[in-house]
């Protein structure tokens, strides 16, 4: 008798677990149905767009509000504008001499997952940078500047990679007689974005701390990475 309940214990949990399988199909089936009626409406550049400009205006706005939070973070870190230049130029630099490596890359490992690592390398490094007082006091290091520049090198890497196929991937989702409003609309956010990243940055400077200005960029980029893994095509 002890045999026989085994066994239909045993025959209920396979059901059970090719249940569960038969289930977890048609999820994914069902999932699979709607991405591939979002690739193919009219609308999908434009999905396309959001999520990319949103990365672009996440990039734009932090170049923009850094400059207005040095003379902040001179004072912090005890050193002269003059070396707190750095924090700014160490991005600056890595962006001009990764830019067109990152597009070759890419044309090799593809668009989206290039992008999908430079937003991640962004968000980190920028919550890096933000916590480089706390870090470097851990670490045991007297100067924080001397991780803060490493982590800005490293953002700018990220920088590199977004900047590099964000355009591109913006002007594929167009036909060719709409590449030109694709382009103009995505010039408009970096536009927006170089107007309004001195605002932002005297804002969270006054009323915050210098810290937001890096770790606001964590949550822009979870949202920016989230919506091109699970939104757009690869």
């Amino acid at each position: 008798m002890g045999v026989v309940n085994i066994f239909f214990l045993l025959l209920l949990c396979s059901r059970r677990s090719i249940y569960s399988k038969a289930q977890a199909w048609y999820a994914a089936s069902t999932i699979n149905l709607m991405l591939k009626s979002v690739y193919s409406s009219s609308n999908y550049k434009w999905l396309v767009f959001s999520v990319i400009g949103l990365g672009s205006l996440t990039n734009v706005i932090h170049h923009g509000s850094i400059s207005i939070a040095l003379p902040t973070i001179a004072r912090e870190f005890g050193v002269s504008l003059t070396t707190i230049q750095w924090v700014v130029l160490a991005e600056s630099l890595t962006i001009s001499a990764l830019l067109l490596p990152m597009g070759r890359l890419s044309d090799i490992i593809g668009r989206k997952p290039m992008y999908l690592l430079g937003v991640v390398l962004f968000g980190v490094m920028a919550l890096f940078a933000g916590s480089s007082p706390a870090i470097a006091q851990y670490l045991g290091y007297a100067h924080p500047i001397m991780l803060m520049i490493p982590f800005r090198v490293l953002q700018g890497a990220g920088a590199a990679m977004t900047q590099a196929n964000g355009m591109a991937m913006v002007t594929s989702a167009f036909s060719a007689r709409e590449r030109g409003k694709g382009l103009g609309a995505h010039g408009s956010v970096i536009g927006t974005g170089g107007i309004i990243g001195p605002i932002v940055g005297g804002f969270l400077v006054t009323y915050v701390s210098w810290h937001w200005i890096f770790w606001i960029n964590v949550p822009l980029c979870a949202i920016t990475f989230l919506g091109t893994a699970l939104l757009l095509d690869s």
